[in-house]
């Protein structure tokens, strides 16, 4: 399942992408969602996992030299099947 895109306008250039997510909705480490940035799957995420197993804390995902050649910085996520991305834990 896809979740929310964001489409954010922003100049042409290579970009290092940090983006913070926490768990709000379930604490388990089964929670897992693959991260596209400019329509590449840069990997897979847990927030619960990265924040050190704890709820609603923030966990920050750096993606260095992202290149952007639209003018619009996009990314979203796709849950791991059996598994659950939260759909409102990036900002």
């Amino acid at each position: 399942m896809r979740n929310p895109n964001y489409h954010v306008p922003i100049p042409n250039g290579n970009y290092d992408v940090i983006i913070f997510a926490a768990e709000d909705e379930y604490a388990t480490p089964n929670r897992k969602g693959d991260i596209y940035i400019e329509g590449v799957n840069r990997g897979t995420i847990n927030a619960y996992v990265a924040a050190g197993n704890k709820m609603q804390a923030a966990a920050k995902f750096v993606f260095s030299n992202i290149a952007v050649t639209d003018g619009f910085l996009d990314f979203y996520t796709v849950n791991v099947p059996h598994r659950f991305a939260s759909r409102r834990a990036f900002w």
